[in-house]
């Protein structure tokens, strides 16, 4: 194993390089027309960052450097564990922690587990060289799918190891890869390890022409990063201050149906199931946490056309006096803040703070699963005990699903009247939800030990590679 010389790219490679800078224009109106609205990053600066023109700094010269990227935030918070162990077992290497989204950028910076934090650059050698110039890393980690053909090849130029960890590809995209099979031969044999989540995966990466001696599986990192709670916190105020059910002026019992990563299409059915519900469940209390805080404005338009009381999570802080009045006729107009006793709904507009939502919770739907996105990571949930619903897209997470549904800690619903026969029946049945919860618990807890699994494979070649007797400058 080990990185050699830098080979010619096929043929792919050359036309993509080409091409990016030919669609250089559409980028910069997707990013002036959406990206500026986003809450965590100012869009000048983010565009400044993904053209390359500006670097993070680094604060240590002496030291070798290991750069990590994961997607968004799913993948930054599988990698947490991992990320711990690197700390733990590399106290000598300082970590840059790269991801491709506003919101994973937020919740890379304030975890613990990296030195520097940024978002990724466009995959053009241009617009990369001065981020491999200024860190000048000695290893590269890619967590999942992060397989960026500009990027690679400049990990190549400079002398930067390679590395897989959590790999998987679905059989959707082993369908697309095999148009350009080439390309992925010269890119997957550029590592010098990938381990990867299951045989299925093995097979998938062994058939797009990854090298069978250095595929490995693992396991997956998402079961660790679920049973170590490896979720950020995002308290309001100071520890022991009020809870955030009271904060928001939930007093009392309360029966909680959380739907987490929810996409577009999805919060309206989810709140016409919401209504036809509360009849017979009068105290039932509804969380909307979308995939992407961002479309809280729009998610909100639904909350006013069906006449909801809701409060966001940022609204917290401000006491139960921040309500929102739903009887407004014009959605065009700006809702007015009123006094109200109780919202019906929370609606959560930042990131990493599930870690504190999931044990108020009764009932969870993960999202992603009732239109056709393929699902989100809902181990997370198992871990906390709950019982789980999700909808027939969840080719993404199949094997999660499956074994999920296999141990009685999970159902999968048709459509949003399946969901609600399905929430009636478990609303009506404290034992029959706390036995799923316990079977999905279990469940998730019985596959853990990815991250050491991986880091026991990883830790020869990294050590070897960042800690010589001279670093990198």
């Amino acid at each position: 194993m080990g990185a050699a010389e830098p080979r010619v790219p096929p043929w792919p490679w050359v036309a993509y390089q080409i091409l990016l800078p030919l669609l250089a224009p559409l980028y910069l109106v997707y990013v002036f027309f959406r990206k500026r609205r986003r809450l965590s990053e100012d869009w000048l600066s983010e565009l400044s960052v993904r053209l390359g023109w500006t670097v993070p700094s680094r604060p240590d010269f002496r030291k070798s450097w290991l750069w990590v990227h994961a997607a968004s935030v799913g993948e930054i918070l599988a990698a947490r564990p991992l990320l711990r162990i690197f700390q733990r077992e590399l106290p000598e290497v300082e970590i840059l922690l790269s991801c491709s989204t506003a919101t994973g950028l937020e919740l890379a910076r304030r975890s613990r587990t990296a030195k520097v934090s940024t978002l990724l650059p466009l995959d053009n050698i241009l617009c990369l060289r001065a981020l491999f110039q200024n860190f000048r890393p000695a290893a590269l980690v890619l967590v999942e799918t992060e397989l960026w053909p500009g990027l690679l090849y400049m990990a190549g130029k400079y002398g930067t190891r390679l590395f897989l960890v959590n790999g998987r590809i679905s059989s959707r995209g082993v369908r697309r890869y095999r148009w350009i099979r080439s390309l992925m031969r010269w890119m997957l044999s550029r590592f010098d390890l990938l381990c990867v989540r299951s045989q299925r995966d093995w097979r998938y990466f062994a058939f797009l022409g990854a090298p069978s001696k250095r595929l490995k599986v693992c396991g997956n990192l998402k079961f660790d990063s679920a049973v170590g709670g490896e979720v950020l916190e995002n308290r309001i105020g100071t520890p022991e201050t009020v809870p955030w059910e009271e904060a928001c002026g939930w007093n009392g019992q309360r029966s909680v149906w959380l739907c987490v990563s929810t996409r577009e299409g999805e919060e309206e059915r989810l709140l016409q199931v919401y209504r036809s519900l509360k009849p017979a469940h009068p105290l039932l209390r509804l969380i909307l946490v979308p995939r992407h805080p961002e479309r809280c404005t729009a998610i909100e338009g639904d909350l006013l056309e069906g006449r909801h009381l809701w409060i966001r999570w940022s609204g917290c802080r401000a006491g139960p006096q921040r309500r929102v009045e739903p009887a407004l006729p014009d959605r065009s107009r700006v809702p007015q803040a009123r006094p109200h006793p109780e919202p019906e709904c929370l609606l959560v507009d930042q990131v990493g703070i599930l870690s504190r939502i999931y044990p108020r919770a009764d009932l969870v739907f993960v999202g992603g699963s009732l239109v056709a996105h393929g699902g989100h990571n809902m181990l997370e949930a198992g871990a906390h005990g709950k019982p789980i619903l999700f909808g027939p897209h969840t080719q993404n997470f199949r094997l999660e699903a499956r074994y999920l549904q296999a141990r009685s800690g999970a159902l999968q619903v048709k459509d949003s009247a399946d969901l609600q026969v399905n929430l009636e029946r478990l609303l009506d049945d404290p034992f029959l939800r706390r036995r799923m919860g316990e079977n999905a618990q279990r469940a998730v807890r019985s596959l853990s030990g990815a991250s050491q699994r991986t880091w026991d494979l990883l830790s020869p070649a990294l050590k070897a590679i960042l800690t010589p007797s001279t670093p990198s400058s």
